[in-house]
């Protein structure tokens, strides 16, 4: 089977130094093969380290044990090794990432977060532009709000910037933490289709929804998690080339 991400036996504890170096296990040799247009939705309690997982994949966090491949351009690259400029490369031009949170710099205006992605790959500023409004219109995001900076704006708000910066330019595989957490309706089916139509063209998503009408509309499939548990999922070499 092809894939753009594929997780080999990885392993995460978390250790409380200030809580007497008490060591929780949050992962235990979780396999994942992940393919080009799928939507798996993981699935689990708090605690399960769903989003641990995503950030696994993203290279915010390093495991005790395993692997996580990723399909990026024309080699195979493991997080894991990657030096600190590789990664950011891999993040550039592979994974896209929304997570609940939005983190900007301030005074920079929402229209300027959104069309940075693209001009970080040479989108010229003019159609990079068009985009961003196209995406803060879709997101119901009130032109007057465009040139300010999203630190103003209300959490919704902030989290429909998050989305529309997140999409604003294709990636092979895109992490969802919780995308639709504190959106309205209508903001969510939006979500859902723009989630469509990047899978359309071949984008893989790996997410994360609380809302079962939201997993049950995007998800091709679903893998269920538990905290220090492995995922139900088989591990399935494949053939790869390592830079």
């Amino acid at each position: 089977m092809e894939w753009v991400v594929n997780i080999e036996k990885i392993r995460k504890n978390f250790c409380l130094h200030t809580q007497g170096n008490v060591t929780i296990p949050v992962l235990d040799e979780v396999n994942l093969t992940l393919a080009p247009g799928e939507a798996v939705v993981l699935v689990g309690p708090s605690g399960a380290g769903k989003s641990t997982l995503l950030k696994l994949i993203y290279g915010n966090y390093r495991m005790e044990t395993g692997r996580v491949w990723v399909r990026h351009g024309e080699r195979s690259v493991e997080m894991g090794g990657l030096s600190p400029m590789e990664v950011i490369d891999v993040r550039n031009k592979t994974i896209g990432y929304v997570s609940q949170f939005l983190r900007v710099i301030p005074r920079v205006s929402a229209l300027d977060v959104v069309m940075e992605p693209m001009l970080g790959r040479g989108v010229p500023a003019d159609l990079a532009g068009q985009r961003a409004k196209t995406l803060l219109e879709r997101l119901r995001i009130p032109e007057r709000l465009w040139d300010l900076s999203p630190t103003t704006f209300s959490g919704g708000e902030q989290q429909r910037i998050n989305i529309a910066r997140g999409f604003a330019v294709p990636y092979p595989v895109m992490l969802l933490d919780e995308p639709t957490a504190s959106l309205d309706p209508d903001n969510t089916q939006t979500v859902c289709d723009l989630m469509e139509e990047a899978r359309q063209s071949g984008t893989a998503f790996l997410g994360i929804f609380h809302d079962e009408g939201v997993r049950q509309q995007v998800a091709t499939r679903s893998l269920p998690m538990a905290p220090g548990s492995q995922m139900l999922r088989p591990f399935v070499p494949q053939e790869r080339h390592i830079c």
